[in-house]
């Protein structure tokens, strides 16, 4: 056993058991996954046009106080790619406010489809 084979233990020969990539990693999430997984939460949940700064104060609640405070920046900048697809929407209503940003409603399977199937009685 050479010393830099990484698959043993140096001290009992063992062989360590891998991390499997396809399902999650041990331990807690990466900063940025969560940031996302919260912004997500608080643009579903709001009904009505929310600037970055707001989605900073009420993301806050959600992180760890150890970790860095979400601020209006990195919302912005998370809420970018989001934007170009189409997920979220975004506006600027006068060119001195700060920008606001608004959930598209999923509209792959309508309400009405859902309450048809669901009506039906089981036989």
């Amino acid at each position: 056993m050479s010393k830099l084979d990484a698959t043993r233990s140096r001290i009992t020969g063992k062989k360590f058991n891998k991390q499997d990539p396809l399902v999650r990693r041990h331990g807690p999430m990466k900063k940025r996954q969560v940031y996302k997984l919260v912004i997500e939460k608080i643009l579903n949940d709001a009904e009505d046009w929310m600037t970055a700064e707001q989605i900073a104060y009420e993301g806050k609640k959600y992180i760890s106080p150890h970790w860095s405070p979400l601020s209006k920046i990195r919302v912005g900048t998370i809420l970018r790619p989001y934007v170009a697809e189409n997920k979220v929407r975004s506006r600027k209503p006068l060119t001195t406010s700060p920008k606001q940003y608004k959930a598209r409603k999923n509209f792959d399977v309508p309400e009405s489809y859902l309450e048809r199937w669901h009506s039906k009685p089981q036989k």
